[in-house]
């Protein structure tokens, strides 16, 4: 049995998609490959931003999304313009982006990628690759649920006949890995290559096709752009915390901060309670004693007193 180990650039687009979306839930990366039996691949990766995130920034999600994909020297906006057959705008659950079309990419064994290749043995697309969960990124371990929560990332491969096994959901020939945060997505399928079994191994300037070198450094862009955008929102999501928590209003007072000019009724104070009343006034001092000679009664005699001589009969 020939095996030649193939794996298509699309498959490394998607890769890199997907770490898109395991960062954050501000975007979503929705990602259908269709493998054909001449060893090609066509399909669709829509690249969106969640309304309310660009609305949390004061930005359209279309100012966004331009964030994101541009760079300095245009790299990005090269890639992407470059790189899909077709665009179009796409609005759909409150994400607004764009859904960019390619078709017929050759699938070639010229770059192998490790998170994920495709194989062909024989009549048998093999498929196979395992992406690591972001988020034990210390940087990152303080994201709000809400944002876990909202996170969207699926990833499916339509093979040209059966599907012969897999660990994603089957749907005919069709085969869905959806990503679980704090997980690591792994993705393994089996699936027939019904056709002529022609090996196309490289573009006739060789190696990757241009427009998918230019697409793959713009999507690394962004996964460098979404990184900073997070550590930014968790660092002011820790700071207005910390914040809040240092302002605990003491007992008594007003629980909301008083604005200049502003006045609110005070309570008024309470009684004191029985053994805290304050002691009493000293009595007054009396006035000393005065003689009034008027009123002085008459000094009784003494025993041996003699009598005068006006008091002789």
């Amino acid at each position: 049995m020939r095996t030649s180990p193939h794996t298509t650039a699309i498959a490394r687009i998607v890769v890199a998609a997907v770490t898109l979306v395991a960062l954050t839930g501000c975007v979503r990366v929705h990602t259908d490959l269709t493998l054909n039996n001449d060893n090609t691949a066509s399909g669709e990766i829509i690249f969106a931003v969640s309304d309310e995130f660009a609305e949390s920034l004061g930005m359209t999600p279309e100012e966004v999304a331009d964030a994101l994909l541009t760079t300095g020297d245009g790299a990005a906006d090269q890639g992407i313009g470059a790189g899909a057959t077709s665009e179009e705008p796409y609005q759909e659950d409150s994400y607004t982006g764009t859904r960019y079309v390619f078709e017929a990419t050759p699938i070639n064994d010229t770059a192998n990628d490790e998170a994920l290749s495709i194989i062909r043995e024989d009549d048998v697309f093999v498929v196979s690759g395992v992406f690591e969960d972001q988020l034990s990124d210390p940087e990152l371990a303080g994201l709000e649920d809400p944002m876990l929560s909202s996170m969207d990332v699926r990833f499916s491969i339509t093979f040209p006949g059966d599907v012969i096994e897999t660990n994603g959901d089957i749907d005919g020939k069709t085969v869905t890995w959806t990503y679980t945060p704090g997980e690591d997505l792994v993705m393994e399928a089996r699936g027939e290559a019904t056709g002529s079994g022609l090996d196309i191994l490289s573009t006739p300037e060789g190696g990757l096709p241009g427009w998918l070198i230019g697409l793959l450094i713009a999507l690394s862009l962004v996964l460098v752009a979404i990184v900073v955008v997070i550590i930014v929102v968790i660092s002011r999501s820790r700071r207005n915390q910390a914040h809040n928590d240092g302002q605990v209003p003491p007992p008594g007072a007003s629980p909301l901060p008083q604005e200049a000019g502003t006045i609110y009724p005070q309570e008024p104070p309470a009684p004191p309670t029985s053994g805290s009343e304050p002691p009493a006034p000293p009595a007054p001092t009396p006035p000393a004693a005065t003689v009034d000679p008027a009123h002085n009664p008459t000094p009784t005699p003494r025993p041996d007193a003699s009598p005068t001589d006006h008091d002789k009969p």
